[in-house]
């Protein structure tokens, strides 16, 4: 599926999972696109969490390019969820070129860009800034590569941990004014 200059905005959905944009067992490419203002609900009870405000992948294939994710709500993954679920799809990858994801709202211990797990996350002249919560949680996901990304004024940088193997790069990315209790700018 493929979607060029199309708006997503100020949905809510009562389900918990993306607010915006769901997609489960697809491919999905966007390109100049906007995913802003998409919310979903506090978890209700407390243990079911809601994922992917603006978007949530749920063992499928994410590329958004040119496209801006911006005030968005969800426990995990303010901006996008990603989740390789139960591993049906074939390939598990997330990619982000030319995208900014700012202002989203979400669990302090989440990040705004929501990663468990995947094969692979490549992110190309990306922003993340202005959420409440982390701009990038990457957990065991098999290839990371971070490029020309400025992760800025969050509330914590980047965490990435239980990665199955040495293959995480961050080249030419710039952390700047993040706030967390532990590795405000880059935990691993």
């Amino acid at each position: 599926v493929s979607n060029n200059s199309i708006s997503i905005s100020a949905n809510e959905d009562p389900y918990h999972f993306g607010g915006g944009v769901y997609v489960q067992r697809a491919f999905l490419e966007m390109d100049g696109c906007t995913v802003n203002y998409n919310y979903i609900p506090g978890a209700q009870p407390a243990w079911l969490e809601c994922m992917g405000g603006g978007i949530c992948v749920w063992d499928g294939a994410l590329t958004l390019r040119n496209t801006v994710l911006d005030g968005n709500t969800g426990s995990r993954g303010s901006g996008i969820y990603f989740d390789e679920a139960n591993n049906i799809f074939p390939l598990h990858k997330l990619v982000l070129e030319r995208t900014r994801v700012l202002n989203g709202s979400g669990d302090t211990d989440a990040g705004a860009v929501h990663v468990w797990p995947a094969d692979a996350v490549y992110l190309s002249d990306v922003e993340i800034s202005g959420n409440s919560n982390r701009g990038l949680r990457v957990r065991q996901t098999d290839t990371l590569r971070v490029d020309r990304a400025l992760i800025m004024e969050n509330g914590g940088g980047a965490y990435v941990y239980e990665q199955p193997t040495n293959e995480n790069y961050f080249i030419n990315t710039t952390f700047y004014r993040n706030g967390a209790t532990e590795g405000a700018g880059l935990l691993a």
